[in-house]
């Protein structure tokens, strides 16, 4: 059996629960050498292929998860587990005034829907001897790109079904393209309201004081974002407003194979899955991602399709990407909307 018929026996599908779709599969990439030295060169029956899976592709599934976006990467470490719930729950502070006319401070429940994702594998028992299951390898790499590609897109631009996170072009809006965030409106608590400068039809090129506005919108005494993200038409932009002695990188994300220039001290990562004509100045310092513990890369193990021949197995996870503070957050949109 060659190459191709091995993995004409796999399958990979990647998306959102409830969305009904089916993503298109990306061409497989060679798995990592540390994944490649602990896969056994013989695997024997459904227990060994779970340990298998359980120990060194859902490990590796999490690595790239948080390794794919520069905003994920810097929340690894705040994460939050969370045991159960429908929907997260999280408190942002409100000020109103009293009769009297003395304020009165207050918080608000702002709720957040779960991004609900999967990735499902299918594998032909049949065609594939067992001295061959460690080319699982590259296929868990597809749906982890896959997977990445996914989240990432809804990150920005939303997802369409309503199942995926909440978006940071949701997130970071002053009402012009959300007014609503965790379903509160927007217009009656403005500490909801994020800062949008928008350029307009007529002026679609990046200037330093764009970003100054975007800068001091969101600065409050010693608080200031801490890391900027580019879309690839903005961020070349503005590597073109700097001079070739100040076109500097940030040497973490340049280690993370990441491109990134500096702002006043403060990286600027493009994202090639960010609106080209966008930026986001955020402070990650108000922003968690939260993780369903029971679907946070949960794998239920494989199971035969009888009568198949066939092995399937899901992958879910659950995540909540929510933001304390939108206020001290910018978005930067050049040209239209």
């Amino acid at each position: 059996m060659n190459r191709r018929d091995f993995l004409s026996g796999l399958g990979v599908f990647v998306g959102t629960l409830a969305a009904g779709g089916v993503m298109s599969i990306p061409k497989a990439v060679g798995a990592s050498e540390a994944v490649n030295a602990a896969v056994p060169e013989i695997v024997s029956g459904l227990a060994e292929l779970d340990a298998l899976t359980r120990n060194v592709y859902i490990p590796a599934l999490v690595e790239n998860f948080f390794r794919s976006c520069p905003v994920l990467h810097m929340l690894e470490k705040k994460s939050v587990e969370i045991d159960g719930g429908q929907t997260v729950i999280h408190p942002v502070p409100h000020r109103t005034v009293c009769e009297d006319g003395c304020p009165d401070d207050s918080l608000l429940g702002a709720s957040f829907g779960w991004g609900q994702y999967y990735v499902s594998l299918v594998l032909d028992e049949r065609r594939i001897p067992k001295e061959q299951l460690s080319l699982l390898a590259p296929r868990f790499q597809a749906a982890s790109v896959e997977l990445n590609d996914v989240v990432g897109r809804h990150m920005y631009e939303g997802d369409p079904s309503g199942n995926g996170i909440v978006s940071l072009k949701d997130a970071v809006d002053s009402g012009i393209e959300c007014d609503t965030y965790g379903g509160i409106n927007r217009s009656k608590h403005r500490n909801l309201n994020g800062n949008t400068r928008v350029t307009g039809p007529h002026r679609k090129q990046l200037s330093l004081d764009d970003m100054k506005w975007c800068m001091e919108a969101a600065t409050n005494d010693e608080e200031r974002p801490n890391i900027i993200l580019a879309g690839e038409g903005a961020w070349q932009q503005y590597y073109k407003l700097l001079s070739p002695p100040h076109r500097c990188s940030d040497v973490g994300f340049a280690n993370d194979g990441y491109q990134s220039l500096m702002y006043h001290g403060i990286p600027i990562v493009c994202d090639q899955r960010c609106q080209p004509n966008r930026m986001y100045f955020l402070n990650t310092k108000y922003w968690t991602l939260y993780k369903l513990k029971p679907r946070w890369f949960s794998f239920a193990g494989w199971q035969r399709f009888h009568g198949t021949g066939r092995l399937g197995g899901i992958v879910l996870v659950n995540v909540a990407l929510v933001c304390a503070a939108p206020r001290m957050n910018s978005k930067l949109i050049l040209g239209e909307i």
